[in-house]
């Protein structure tokens, strides 16, 4: 049998998830994703997501990315993006954005098992972030539409 989570605990978990990850930023890559977030970054970000795009300091709260409550979505408990914020960045480089990774608030990059963050995929549907393209440019503003961190009934 596997351990099932109740709905208040996952909204809990998430609460908490969203106290560690809360003023931090998402990087998105255009290479295959490393197997797991412990693992060093493969190659540098297409663009780096901030607040409205602003300049992000390590360690400062200033343009970092905020989340919503914790909210059920049938009987799948989620964490939002917060729907106030718009979350954005300037291409730092060109090509076709493949996978994320949001990190806390230290953005501590390469191989860490102690940094806090996460890893997920990008796309204009069926990915855990969804965009409007996948096509990066230098230069040119990229926007994040939708990030819902989920958590599921079972361990």
């Amino acid at each position: 049998m596997a351990i099932k989570l109740s709905q208040g605990l996952r909204l809990a978990w998430l609460g908490s998830l969203a106290t560690l990850l809360n003023d931090g930023v998402i990087g998105i890559f255009g290479a295959t994703p490393p197997a797991a977030p412990e693992d060093a970054e493969a190659g540098t970000p297409l663009v780096l997501i901030t607040l409205a795009g602003g300049a992000f300091t390590p360690g400062l709260a200033a343009n970092g990315l905020g989340w919503d409550a914790a909210a059920m979505d049938g009987t799948v408990a989620y964490l939002p993006k917060a729907a106030a914020e718009t979350w954005q960045g300037q291409g730092l480089a060109t090509g076709t954005a493949s996978h994320f990774r949001l990190y806390d608030n230290a953005y501590t990059s390469g191989a860490s098992t102690t940094s806090v963050r996460l890893q997920g995929s990008v796309g204009v549907a069926n990915a855990d972030m969804l965009v409007s393209s996948v096509q990066v440019t230098t230069g040119v503003p990229f926007f994040v539409n939708s990030l819902r961190l989920r958590q599921a009934v079972s361990l």
